[in-house]
C-alpha cells in the first residue's frame, strides 16, 4: 500500500524523502521579525548578533528571519529559537531568543533587554564646571576602559564587586597620568563604587579637578649647531595616542 511521505521543505531543509511512491512536500514561507536590543538601564546594545544573518545597529535595531507557522497552522505548539551571541569584551552571557508562532503575527518583537553591570556618569571639570571630553574612565588593574565624548558621558561595562574607578584625563602624558592619580585627594581621580550582579550604576555627575585649557600660541626658533637660524624649517607636532586595548 503506498504511503504519503511529508517533509519539511525551508533553505536549511532542501532534502526530499519518498516512501514507495508518492511524496507530499510541504513549504512554509518565512517572515522578517524586528526588533531592539537595550541594557538593563535601556541603552541600545551595538554588535549582538542574532544567529548567522543579523547584528544589532547603532540604535539596537535588528532583523531577523524566521518561518511564519502561521501560514500553516497544524494545531502544533512550535518555538523557534534563535542564538544571542553578545560582542566581544562585553558582560552580557550568551543566551538563546525563544519566538513563538503569536510572536510572528505583528512582524515586531518586544524590546530584548540584555542583563548586566555597567556604570554610566558624565565627567565635569570642578573648576570651570563644564563637561570634560576624553578623559579615561577605567578600573584599577584593568586594561580595558572608554574616554567621556563631546557631552561628558561615559558608559563602562564592568564586574560586580567593590570597584575603583579611576578617572584620568587621556590628553596628558602616562608618567603625567600616574601622577594624577597619586594626587587623587586634591584631584578627586578616584571613586569607590559596589557594583551588584544585574544591576548597573548610575554615577551622575562626577567632578575631578581639572581642565582643559584653551591651547596658547607658542614660537619656536630653529638654530644650527653653532647657533645660526635655520631658514625654510618644516616642523610638526604630534599628540601622543593613548594604548587601548
Amino acid at each position: 500500500m503506498a504511503t504519503d511521505s511529508t517533509v519539511d521543505l525551508t533553505p536549511d531543509n532542501r532534502q526530499l524523502g519518498f516512501v514507495e511512491s508518492r511524496a507530499v512536500v510541504r513549504a512554509y514561507p518565512r517572515i522578517k521579525l524586528s526588533g531592539t536590543v537595550v541594557d538593563s538601564s535601556g541603552i541600545p546594545v551595538v554588535g549582538v548578533k542574532f544567529g548567522r544573518e543579523s547584528t544589532s545597529d547603532d540604535l539596537g535595531k535588528f532583523t531577523i528571519s524566521l518561518l511564519d507557522f502561521n501560514k500553516w497552522d497544524d494545531g502544533t505548539e512550535r518555538i523557534q529559537s534563535v542564538e544571542i551571541v553578545p560582542p566581544a569584551g562585553t558582560r552580557f552571557p550568551r543566551t538563546y531568543l525563544d519566538v513563538k508562532k503569536e510572536d510572528l503575527l505583528t512582524g515586531e518583537l518586544p524590546p530584548l533587554v540584555l542583563e548586566g553591570e555597567w556604570l554610566r556618569g558624565r565627567v565635569l571639570s570642578s573648576i570651570s564646571k563644564m563637561p570634560l571630553a576624553g578623559v579615561k574612565v577605567k578600573i584599577k588593574n584593568s586594561q580595558e576602559f572608554v574616554e567621556t565624548d563631546a557631552a561628558g558621558q561615559f558608559h563602562l561595562p564592568v564586574k560586580p564587586g567593590q570597584l575603583e574607578v579611576q578617572f584620568v584625563p587621556a590628553w596628558i602624558n602616562a608618567a603625567e597620568q600616574q601622577q594624577f592619580i597619586a594626587e587623587s585627594s586634591t584631584r578627586r581621580a578616584i571613586r569607590q563604587v559596589d557594583v551588584v550582579s544585574g544591576s548597573p550604576v548610575e554615577l551622575g555627575n562626577v567632578l575631578i579637578n581639572v581642565d582643559r585649557a584653551e591651547p596658547k600660541p607658542a614660537s619656536i626658533k630653529v638654530v644650527s649647531d653653532d647657533g645660526k637660524p635655520v631658514v625654510n624649517c618644516r616642523i610638526e607636532l604630534f599628540k601622543p595616542q593613548a594604548n587601548r586595548r
